[in-house]
């Protein structure tokens, strides 16, 4: 499963809108179709971007039992817990939105003034620790 390289939206719809019969569209889309098994989706990521867990999970943020938790399929994290282990494992904006699609979760929404902060972030590069400064400057609940 190569979650960094998968298929776009937009080319789904184009397929399935020229496909002759839905058994054959979804033969070649097996890997595409959406999953809520989380764990393996971060799994697949961690491989694929060859970041050790222990790193990813330092830079999250987040409390290192409960996002071990999380990698093991113990835990379904929130949006938010999603966000910050996106952050935790650098991934850039287009990785995120594909993991919070992946995952059945909301994409981050430039219309939203909190999620256009977090968007800025990811699209500069910057540290969890850094967004969440600008996220308390603007009153907003801070990734964690």
């Amino acid at each position: 499963m190569n979650l960094l390289k998968e298929k776009s939206t937009d080319e789904m719809w184009n397929e399935i809108k020229s496909a002759d019969d839905y058994e054959s569209f979804a033969a070649n889309n097996t890997e595409t179709f959406t999953s809520a098994d989380i764990s393996e989706c971060l799994n697949a990521l961690l491989k694929e971007k060859g970041i050790p867990l222990k790193e990813a999970v330092k830079r999250s943020g987040l409390d290192r039992s409960y996002a071990y938790h999380i990698f093991s399929g113990k835990k379904i994290p929130s949006r938010d817990k999603l966000i910050a282990i996106a952050f935790g494992m650098k991934l850039d904006l287009d990785e995120t939105q594909m993991l919070l699609k992946r995952t059945r979760n909301r994409p981050l929404y430039p219309k939203d003034e909190r999620d256009s902060v977090i968007i800025y972030a990811l699209l500069n590069g910057q540290r969890l620790d850094i967004t969440n400064e600008r996220l308390y400057e603007r009153d907003f609940d801070l990734i964690q």
